[in-house]
């Protein structure tokens, strides 16, 4: 079985990606009207082109492989040297929602961007 999780994803006055879940569908037509409610709704209204769709498959494990990413032959951890994360009052900090590792997963798919 298929589902589908509609994201709305815009730049905020940081320059910081600010995602949002806005729900799994089990159709992309149900995703269209989510799409068509959340339009008429402030901030959405505002970042029309913010939005896309990822298909998931239910009890398809992802990440099988671990995470991390190979530079140039070399497993890099994704732990930076030097302690870089910004602080609080330098905006991109802290999440923009309460599972932000929802985009991470989405990572490893392919948008279908709604129309």
């Amino acid at each position: 079985m298929q589902v589908y999780v509609l994201y709305h994803t815009r730049v905020d006055a940081f320059g910081c990606n600010n995602d949002k879940c806005l729900g799994v569908f089990s159709s992309i037509e149900k995703v269209e009207k989510a799409k068509q409610y959340a339009l008429q709704q402030k901030g959405f209204k505002d970042y029309p082109k913010g939005f896309s769709a990822v298909e998931y498959e239910i009890n398809k494990q992802e990440w099988l492989e671990g995470f991390g990413i190979k530079i140039q032959g070399n497993f890099w951890s994704g732990k930076r040297v030097s302690n870089s994360r910004p602080q609080p009052w330098q905006g991109c900090a802290l999440p923009t929602e309460l599972f932000p590792h929802l985009k991470r997963r989405m990572l490893n798919k392919k948008p279908m961007f709604v129309k």
